[in-house]
């Protein structure tokens, strides 16, 4: 394998040469393709164990529960994606979802005792201060 004159494996003309960076292409395009097959077909098409899916679990451990809109906009996908992933991992027992007074869906990691998070901002002693 040559290297540039800084010793880089590749000059940036020629990254698509390099096998790593084809993986990633690869696999790229198998999520797309998935989450385009997910959009047609509905959650059939849902890999559970899959990049987007995984994606959505480990957003969910990490930052807790999220509305469903919320999700799709933090993740950049389609609303209508994120309903079908998450009902997949809701049959899996890997998420739980909730719905608030006003009918909003949300989803949270099953280890995760939260309730719905309340509309409503802090208005009592006893519920903390919000910070402006």
């Amino acid at each position: 394998m040559e290297s540039t004159r800084e010793g880089k494996p590749y000059c940036p003309e020629h990254v698509l040469m390099n096998p790593y960076v084809r993986e990633l292409l690869e696999r790229l395009a198998g999520r797309e393709a998935e989450e385009q097959k997910v959009l047609r077909v509905g959650q059939r098409a849902v890999d559970p164990e899959g990049i987007t899916a995984q994606e959505i679990l480990s957003y969910l451990r990490v930052h807790g529960q999220r509305s469903l809109p919320q999700l799709g906009r933090e993740l950049t996908l389609d609303v209508k994606l994120v309903g079908s992933y998450v009902r997949v991992l809701e049959s899996k027992r890997w998420v739980k979802t909730k719905r608030d007074a006003r009918g909003m869906t949300f989803a949270l990691p099953v280890e995760s005792d939260a309730a719905v998070a309340d509309p409503k901002p802090f208005d009592t002693p006893s519920q903390g201060t919000r910070i402006a």
